[in-house]
């Protein structure tokens, strides 16, 4: 059976998160034996994938100026070709973001995007990779950088000594404390970051946290961070959220937020004697938040009912010890606003 491929325009993106976004085109590798599930309307082409003649002449009648992000979904390693038949487009020339998602194969490849591409790539968004190198060129020349339920990228081909332009940076689920450590380690994107979000609650870092609290404090040029960690049954990373944390956070911060569980409102001293600290932590503060409600899904309906029973004592003592927190905030520093970074 032929892989067949898809190709369509959208005035709205479907994976890209960019809301000022004017015109998607979406090219979709997946596999496909008809156009059943399609989007009514959406559909530009339908057709195998070698027929690239066809494919330019169907990109160059659905794109224009006004194109500004391109999303490519795949199962496949992408075709060799896609590189010539995108510079081959007429009037494709004001792309600047770009949303690539894997799919089923799980191996990032953005071999279409040589050092020569002429386009002014501003934003990176990669969903569900897990293995690929994102090349030095792209780390160096974009703006912000989005990972999705990725794991095991590699940093490394952009040197640590070189410059970056990096200012936004967020990494969402699997790997992702890890994933910021290695960047770290590895490349030049760290050092200009003014946006940071990291989100872990899904249990799959397996890294070690330690690392990621001496780097994350390192990070002087950051203003933002906002951060969702769910521990689990991790009593070590629980612990560190609990005492390690609010003393990790780079000093410079304007904005900071952070969501986790109940069980690590237990323990909130650290935190108060940082806020209590006006001039030594955090001393530019002006936008804080917190919250501890994150608990486990329970996986059938009648442990739900259970676990939701459990959970509500937990959860109504932890908005409690929030409120404490909250008002030795305000107590210490009346002019910082109470507000979750989105």
């Amino acid at each position: 059976m032929p892989t067949l491929t898809a190709i369509r325009l959208y005035t709205q993106p479907r994976f890209s998160q960019e809301p000022s976004l004017k015109e998607t085109l979406v090219i979709d590798f997946r596999y496909n034996n008809s156009a059943a599930g399609s989007e009514p309307g959406s559909e530009v082409g339908l057709f195998d994938e070698d027929l690239w003649s066809e494919m330019i002449n169907r990109i160059q009648t659905s794109t224009s100026a006004t194109t500004t992000s391109l999303e490519i979904l795949g199962d496949d390693p992408l075709p060799l070709k896609l590189q010539e038949a995108l510079l081959s487009v007429e009037g494709l020339t004001s792309i600047e973001t770009i949303a690539v998602e894997t799919g089923f194969c799980e191996d990032l490849d953005l071999s279409f995007l040589p050092s020569s591409n002429p386009w002014p790539i501003k934003t990176l968004q990669i969903g569900s990779a897990c293995s690929g190198d994102i090349p030095p060129h792209v780390l160096q020349k974009i703006k912000s950088l989005r990972l999705d339920y990725c794991c095991g990228l590699n940093f490394r081909t952009a040197p640590p000594t070189e410059s970056a332009e990096l200012e936004r940076l967020e990494i969402i689920e699997n790997d992702a404390l890890g994933m910021f450590t290695q960047a770290f380690d590895s490349s030049c994107i760290t050092r200009t970051l003014t946006y940071l979000k990291l989100e872990y609650t899904n249990g799959c870092d397996f890294s070690d946290h330690d690392d990621f609290w001496e780097r994350l404090k390192q990070v002087s040029s950051l203003r933002t961070l906002a951060m969702k960690i769910f521990e689990k049954e991790d009593t070590d990373l629980r612990l560190a959220c609990q005492k390690i944390f609010p003393r990790s956070v780079p000093s410079g911060l304007v904005a900071f937020s952070f969501i986790g569980s109940p069980w690590v409102s237990q323990d909130l001293s650290v935190w108060e004697d940082c806020i209590k600290d006006v001039n030594g932590w955090l001393p530019n503060l002006e936008r804080f938040g917190c919250e501890f409600s994150l608990v486990a899904e329970s996986s059938s309906a009648k442990a739900t009912r259970k676990a939701q029973l459990a959970n509500l004592a937990i959860l109504e003592e932890a908005e409690e010890r929030t409120k404490k927190l909250k008002s030795c905030l305000l107590a210490a520093r009346p002019n910082v606003r109470l507000e979750l970074e989105e």
